[in-house]
This record gives C-alpha cells, structure tokens and sequence, in this order.
C-alpha cells in the first residue's frame, strides 16, 4: 500500500533568479510537495517517527529555498535530495516550486518547475 502526504502552499520570500534584480528585489516562491510512503504501521501505532514529518518537509524546503541560486530547478533537486537522505519510507515524491511574479518583460503571474520521481 502506497498512501500520501501532500503539503501545499509554503510560501518563502528568496532572491533566486539569473538577473542582477532578482538577487536584489527577491519575490515569493511558493512550494508543494505530495509525498508516498507506506504509513500504516504509523495509522496503527499513532507513531510520528513511522511516517513522514510534515513539519520536517516545511523546515527542510523552508531552509533550502531560502538560500539563493540562479535556477529554481536547482534549488527543487536539492529538496528532492535532501527528502531521500532524511525520509528513509519515502516511495515517490512530486514537488513543484512557483515563483511568483517573476520579472519576463510582460505580466505573468508565475512559473513552476516540478520534480517528480519514484524512489523504490
């Protein structure tokens, strides 16, 4: 059995981006993971160490995306890292980061960059 954890809407003011500006202003990116494990051990126990800490994965994405890259694609690889190494139940995980407003010469209200990959 394969169930989810999803953790919606984290929003965090950063400065990633290609252009001098960007490093300068910053602009809100907004961070969703869904996240498969098998929790019924956990279900059963009502055991927190057996699932998946969703306040983890705030602090985990909360502290990487604040740190400043030119790609947000990277910054996405690092999350999906950082989950494998400190969620050893992790099956499958589907993460997308949205920037906000980013600067493209027009109005655009975002773009997103998502990662998807099955672990086992």
């Amino acid at each position: 059995m394969s169930t989810s954890i999803k953790v919606n809407g984290l929003k965090v003011y950063s400065n990633h981006g290609c252009l001098d500006e960007e490093g300068m202003i910053g602009t809100y990116y907004v961070f969703n993971a869904e996240l498969w494990c098998d929790y019924e051990k956990a279900a059963i126990s009502d055991d927190l160490t057996l699932t998946i800490d969703y306040v983890r994965v705030r602090e985990i994405a909360e502290e990487i995306i604040k740190v400043r890259a030119k790609l947000i694609e990277t910054i996405l690889r690092k999350v999906a890292i950082a989950f494998k190494e400190e969620f050893s139940i992790l099956d499958e995980m589907s993460l997308e980061l949205v920037k906000v407003s980013p600067p493209m010469g027009g109005e655009v209200e975002s773009v997103a960059v998502t990662w998807h990959e099955k672990i086992s």
